[in-house]
């Protein structure tokens, strides 16, 4: 059986009501919701929440919310593998159990069905630990800089200085939308990007992390051209 997890607390400090909000006519978190449905990928979809009016959202579009998620995994510091490892839990005292989990993130709006299906055919089967969407970073971080209080700037890797970009190994970054992990990994809070982990490669016009307004109007900007 598969489970996904959408993971949405209450507060957000940088874009209020984040999880919510309105993004092309509708709340964001419905998009995941939506396209983790239509993947026909899961036995059981839920959001794990502390909020009652996200909870109510996520019952409207589809979602399941079996639980209230305790108040002690819901603030700033609790990170995605101690809240799907409370959902596995949960419905493990009720004698279900999950052979693959998917945590996918609310503010996903890029995401698409057919990526969670091809994440999911692709790990199913392997012997990895968890499944993660990376994306190449759009310039060589081996040439980075770094600068002091007065501006100046200095490489961090001055071994590098004449290498070419285009010689230098390719970089990737975790696009932040969605986890694949069995089960068991999650139980034991096996670190994600410490484990043995597959990377699925996508570009950059289907990611960018929501942290800021700024990154909003730049996600709006790119659904918008995707949908064209």
């Amino acid at each position: 059986m598969n489970l996904c997890v959408i993971p949405a607390r209450g507060g957000s400090k940088r874009i209020p009501r984040k999880n919510i909000k309105h993004f092309f006519g509708k709340p964001i978190i419905s998009y995941p919701i939506e396209n983790a449905i239509n993947s026909k990928c899961f036995d059981k979809i839920i959001v794990s929440t502390d909020d009652d009016e996200i909870k109510e959202i996520a019952q409207k579009y589809g979602a399941e919310v079996p639980f209230d998620r305790p108040k002690k995994l819901a603030d700033d510091h609790t990170g995605i593998l101690e809240v799907v490892k409370h959902a596995i839990n949960w419905y493990a005292k009720k004698q279900i159990h999950f052979k693959n989990v998917c945590c996918i993130l609310p503010t996903t709006p890029l995401i698409n069905k057919s990526i969670i299906v091809e994440t999911y055919e692709l790990f199913k089967n392997s012997d990895y630990d968890y499944s993660c969407i990376v994306c190449e970073f759009p310039s060589s971080v081996q040439r980075a800089l770094k600068s002091d209080e007065n501006n100046m700037v200095q490489m961090i890797n001055s071994h590098n200085y004449k290498t070419r970009t285009q010689d230098l190994e390719k970089l990737y970054y975790d696009a932040g939308q969605l986890y694949w992990g069995k089960a068991n990994s999650y139980l034991n809070l096996h670190p994600i990007l410490l484990s043995k982990t597959y990377g699925y490669k996508i570009s950059s016009l289907l990611a960018h992390d929501i942290d800021s307004k700024e990154d909003w109007d730049i996600v709006e900007s790119l659904f918008n051209l995707l949908r064209k």
